[in-house]
């Protein structure tokens, strides 16, 4: 999109817009201004010319600044992330999927961190809790939340259920 000369455009605001108008699949996980489009000599857009995600990054408005890791399990989930993700610019209220990350990060972070804090998680929860501050305070010990619980159990009796299509196939 672009705006008319002297026409100062809110990337919120653009992004709230478009979530009206846009169903959520389609809403742009970054928003950046630029003075002018980079162009080749032939006059096309140059691509290589934009602002890479690392750059965009790097320039997180001061109305949102990195909040810390406050905990043990925020700072591992934390760091998981950044490997992820390839940044270090990631605070613990940075929604995953509006700084980078897409399905196939997901399922790398969930193998990542399935390893990482030893214990069963499912793929949903990283969906249902797309922040650090979120997701940890969903898998703290003393806050285990029920649907996790649910979704294990699902997720177990498909397992045996599979199992159990696979013998009468043989």
């Amino acid at each position: 999109a672009s705006a008319r000369d002297g026409v100062q455009l809110d990337a919120g605001e653009v992004k709230d817009h478009l979530r009206a108008v846009l169903p959520d699949v389609m809403v742009p996980a970054h928003v950046v201004t630029l003075a002018d489009l980079p162009h080749t000599p032939n006059g096309k857009i140059d691509r290589n010319g934009l602002p890479s995600l690392a750059e965009v990054m790097g320039r997180r408005s001061e109305a949102a600044p990195i909040v810390a890791a406050e905990n043990d399990l925020e700072r591992t989930v934390l760091t998981v992330w950044q490997e992820t993700l390839g940044t270090q610019q990631i605070g613990i209220d940075d929604n995953f999927f509006d700084i980078g990350g897409h399905s196939l990060l997901v399922v790398r972070m969930h193998r990542r961190l399935k390893e990482v804090l030893e214990r069963p998680l499912p793929l949903t929860e990283l969906y249902r809790y797309p922040t650090i501050r979120g997701f940890a305070a969903a898998m703290s010990g003393d806050q285990q939340s029920a649907s996790m619980q649910q979704s294990l159990d699902r997720a177990s009796r498909r397992r045996e259920n599979m199992t159990a299509r696979r013998r009468v196939r043989r």
